[in-house]
């Protein structure tokens, strides 16, 4: 097996809900300290679902981990008041608890939110695995 040839990184990428359980999975992992991804990809995640519950426990949450790489994404063209400013928030409260080399995001000013999937996954991976 030559070792160069592969990545000892463990990527976990979701869009929409799956971008929500991306975010959900990295914070529950800071909770409990665990290592399990290297890295986390979530694109045009569904912030308002539940009353907002990912940035209200983000909010209360204590611990979070710099050794993890986070990469956001979200859609210019989604909806202002339930899409762009709960994502925005979250990236400021994110980026005021995360190295610069960990946190990283991305409005695709001309992509709506189906739209955003595919090039976040991309450019999240070649990021994620360059770091």
């Amino acid at each position: 097996r030559d070792e160069g040839l592969t990545h000892q990184k463990q990527i976990l990428m979701g869009h929409s809900f799956g971008g929500y359980f991306s975010l959900y999975t990295y914070l529950r992992q800071a909770e409990l300290q665990r290592q399990d991804f290297t890295g986390f990809v979530s694109a045009s995640p569904s912030l308002w679902y539940h009353d907002f519950y990912l940035s209200k426990r983000l909010a209360k949450q204590q611990n979070v981990l710099n050794d993890q790489n986070v990469f956001l994404s979200i859609g210019g063209q989604e909806d202002a008041e339930w899409g762009l400013k709960p994502f925005n928030e979250l990236v400021q409260s994110l980026e005021g608890r995360l190295t610069s080399r960990d946190i990283h995001s991305q409005v695709y000013t001309d992509l709506g939110h189906l739209d955003a999937a595919l090039v976040s996954f991309l450019q999240g991976i070649a990021l994620l695995l360059n770091q």
